[in-house]
């Protein structure tokens, strides 16, 4: 018998799907890495992202601004961009928007985890991201 790795995202589907059959639903072009699918008849969907086994920077885009007003370019990466203290000091919107301008120009093409995921950890918990 071949050993075989199942990936985490297969599990998941395969617990879900003893709930009853999903169905994938299409996007708009702007839904972001997230694979979307929905049980037929049921409010809402759920949404997969698998960043390791399914690489999906080239197309991600996304920004996120943390509870502190600071602004992460990769949900992956630690840098950040500080916003609340420039808009506390008055900054005006051209101010600001060049400090996100330069923020993005520093988005990585591809997140560190991708480049040694069984090492690589954000310092920050996904929770207190945001998402």
């Amino acid at each position: 018998m071949e050993d075989r790795k199942i990936s985490l995202l297969t599990i998941i589907l395969i617990k879900l799907q003893t709930l009853g059959p999903l169905s994938p639903v299409n996007g708009q072009g702007l839904d972001g890495p997230a694979k979307r699918m929905a049980y037929a008849g049921a409010r809402g969907e759920i949404g997969l992202i698998s960043p390791i086994s399914e690489h999906f920077c080239p197309s991600c885009n996304r920004l996120r601004l943390t509870a502190e007003g600071r602004l992460r370019v990769c949900i992956f990466s630690d840098n950040e961009t500080d916003l609340r203290t420039p808009m506390r000091q008055g900054a005006s919107d051209t101010e600001l928007e060049a400090v996100i301008q330069e923020a993005i120009t520093q988005k990585p093409k591809e997140h560190p985890i991708q480049l040694n995921p069984l090492t690589r950890k954000c310092q920050r918990q996904m929770s207190k991201i945001g998402g």
